[in-house]
């Protein structure tokens, strides 16, 4: 699941982001005006891009692809990206990641295979993953990103060089070999030939054997 921020849409509001003591009323209505501020911005992108953020393509096209994730065929252009999980894992985030955007990432429960290599804050802004306080953790980001737009960019480039360059298909075909290779190590059953078992050869499946009876 993805959602999409212009610049500016969550921009400061309600008193000041310094200030630690607040109401609990307080606290739930900056939430509120968070959550329907994020709505506002969602809205904007139109249908279509809604329908296209959750397109799913292979790996090897994921850069590619991440254009149109973000908003048709023009080039992503969206400063911020959130990536939050819904009921189970999302493939949507390595297309975030190559967008271009400053991925909020809100804390996932589940974790794709390349997940260890990315380091927050190089690759990804970490978002807390509980009610008002991820609410709080978005805005922050974004007030960050406002105020240093380069530096929010520089986040952005890494994580689209990070896809382009280590996602290629011959590093994911390695990361299946040596994982397929691990998994084998563990296992102790020992394949053995049973008794009165024959052999099976091409030469006995062209004849219709069907295997040890053809080749008997």
């Amino acid at each position: 699941m993805a959602a999409g921020l212009r610049q500016g849409d969550m921009s400061a509001r309600q008193g000041r982001p310094g200030k630690r003591r607040r109401s609990t009323v307080g606290a739930l209505a900056t939430a509120e005006n968070l959550t329907q501020e994020m709505a506002a911005s969602l809205s904007g992108l139109g249908e279509g891009a809604a329908a296209r953020i959750q397109g799913v393509r292979p790996v090897q096209a994921v850069h590619a692809q991440a254009q149109l994730h973000c908003h048709g065929a023009t080039p992503c252009h969206i400063l911020y990206k959130i990536y939050i999980e819904g009921r189970g894992w999302s493939v949507s985030e390595k297309y975030i990641l190559a967008c271009d955007s400053v991925a909020l990432m809100v804390r996932p429960r589940l974790h794709d295979f390349f997940s260890r290599g990315l380091a927050p804050l190089r690759y990804y802004w970490p978002v807390r993953d509980r009610g008002v306080a991820m609410c709080r953790s978005i805005k922050f980001a974004v007030d960050w990103g406002n105020a240093h737009p380069d530096k929010a960019r520089e986040i952005g480039r890494n994580a689209s060089r990070f896809v382009r360059e280590d996602l290629t298909m011959g590093h994911v075909y390695d990361y299946m070999l040596h994982l397929l290779t691990e998994y084998a190590r563990l296992l102790r059953y020992r394949p053995a030939v049973p008794r009165g078992a024959a052999e099976g050869t091409v030469e006995s499946m062209a004849r219709g054997g069907g295997g040890p009876r053809g080749s008997s």
